[in-house]
């Protein structure tokens, strides 16, 4: 503090004090490098853009396949499945396929069919799930042949139309119905039936006993050989047209 007067005094005669205060130094003096003129920022408040930038490079990803859309409702579900299992499956959705389907003449008659208020009826109370299946994968227009059964008379009386696709059985949860099962429910049903309506009407039974001479030649693959139980079938079309075409026609 007692120095400083003189300093200031000194410096103001020879001006060597403030040269040596704002002398610029040696690294004020040396020239920078490129990358730090550029990240310096000029008067107006801008980058130096001197270097040149590098670009960036997204790295492109697959796209995602598109994943189809989930059927809304169970009976969509149900079809789907069905249908992913068929062992023969359309070749396109203007193939017609043709089954069999079983009934009792105590429970169901072609002439019932015939005297139907609106010419159909519905086909309930399939409780087997092969058999449901099968009537998963029915569509409009389908063909199935009426096989009548545990009855004096067994064979087959005439054909009929698919007038609907499957829909759920109400009767599987109907606690009054001789088919109720306790598991099923409108929300969640278990069990389906299509509508059905008259094809034609055979002028004669074709019997059980006529169909049996041909299994092991044109009606080879006709199912109810194996599984005799079984209410509700797919039927070939080359069987389909040797029944209908061949045997009916006798």
């Amino acid at each position: 503090q007692r120095r400083l007067p003189f300093l200031l005094a000194r410096g103001r005669k020879t001006g060597n004090f403030f040269r040596f205060v704002f002398r610029p130094g040696p690294a004020a003096n040396r020239e920078r490098k490129p990358s730090e003129r550029d990240s310096t920022p000029t008067m107006d408040g801008k980058r130096k853009a001197e270097a040149t930038p590098r670009k960036a490079t997204k790295k492109k990803l697959p796209e995602r396949e598109k994943a189809a859309p989930a059927p809304e409702s169970a009976v969509e579900r149900a079809k789907a499945k069905a249908r992913a299992s068929d062992p023969a499956p359309r070749s396109s959705a203007a193939e017609r396929r043709y089954f069999l389907m079983k009934a009792e003449p105590a429970d169901f008659t072609l002439d019932q069919l015939d005297t139907a208020p609106q010419g159909q009826e519905a086909w309930s109370g399939v409780r087997n799930h092969q058999a449901k299946n099968n009537m998963l994968r029915m569509q409009v227009g389908d063909l199935a042949f009426f096989y009548q059964s545990s009855c004096k008379d067994v064979g087959i009386a005439g054909v009929l139309e698919i007038a609907s696709e499957a829909y759920p059985d109400h009767t599987s949860w109907d606690p009054k119905h001789d088919s109720y099962d306790p598991q099923s429910s409108a929300e969640a049903p278990r069990w389906f039936m299509v509508d059905v309506r008259l094809h034609q009407k055979y002028k004669q039974l074709i019997p059980l006993k006529e169909l049996q001479k041909y299994r092991h030649h044109q009606l080879s693959d006709l199912i109810i050989f194996r599984q005799t139980r079984l209410s509700v079938a797919a039927v070939s079309a080359a069987c389909f047209d040797f029944i209908h075409n061949t045997l009916a026609s006798k």
